[in-house]
Order: C-alpha cells, then structure tokens, then sequence
C-alpha cells in the first residue's frame, strides 16, 4: 500500500478526527466540504493540525478558496501553529474567535452569503460530492 494512503488511512481510523479536519482530507482528494465546518477552538484546531503533521504532504493551502473562514485561517496558520505548539489554546480560541466574528452579526455568522457563495463555487468547479 502507498505510504500516503496508509497514513491517510491510519489517520482516518483514529479517535483524533473531527469535521474540520476531515474537511481537509476531503478537500485534498477533491471531494466537497461541509460549508460553515472550520476550526472554532484550539481542539478543533489542534486535531487540523496534528493531520497535517502526520500526512505532511497534505498542504493547508488547499483550503484557502473553501471560503472566507477558512481563506482567514490559512493566511493565519503560521501564527495559530505557533500559539498551538506553545500551548498556548486561549490565544489559538482567541483568533480563531476575531476570524469567526469578522463574519458574524450581533454574534452570530452570518453565513447565508457564505454559503450561496460555497454552493456557487462548488457547482461551477464540479466538485465531487460523494465517492466514485
């Protein structure tokens, strides 16, 4: 078995699994992600994190065109690894929170323009919804 596969698989079997960081294994075999499923707190963000450093061929780039969450994460994932690795969850919550509010209304996202925006891109580019 392809060494990549295997630590996809090994990866996928385990209890360190969530939405947000299964979006990105989707997302790196062209498959549709869940809108609106993006790190909201360092858990979140460390099991994302910790699947990138076992499949270091997955790269957080592919996200950065999901949509504007996760287009915010990317363009922070530099300083949230650092925050993260320097145990550090309140500063991760902290600016996974500012990135979430940036799209919120009253304090709660306002994601109808998000997710039309999602559904658009999703049909022009033909993304797989399920497995082939």
């Amino acid at each position: 078995m392809n060494e990549t596969i295997e630590k996809e698989i090994r990866w996928m079997l385990s209890s360190d699994t969530g939405i947000s960081s299964e979006n990105i294994l989707n997302r790196q075999h062209g498959y549709s992600v869940r809108p609106f499923s993006t790190p909201s707190d360092a858990s979140d963000f460390g099991r994302c994190y910790r699947l990138l450093v076992q499949c270091p061929h997955i790269d957080i780039n592919i996200m950065s065109d999901v949509d504007k969450i996760w287009a915010d994460i990317v363009a922070q994932w530099d300083s949230l690894c650092e925050a993260y690795i320097n145990e550090q969850p309140e500063e991760v919550y902290k600016m996974l929170k500012a990135i979430g509010n940036k799209y919120s209304k009253n304090g709660a996202t306002t994601y109808s323009n998000i997710a039309l925006s999602y559904q658009q891109k999703t049909e022009k580019e033909g993304v797989k919804l399920t497995a082939e």
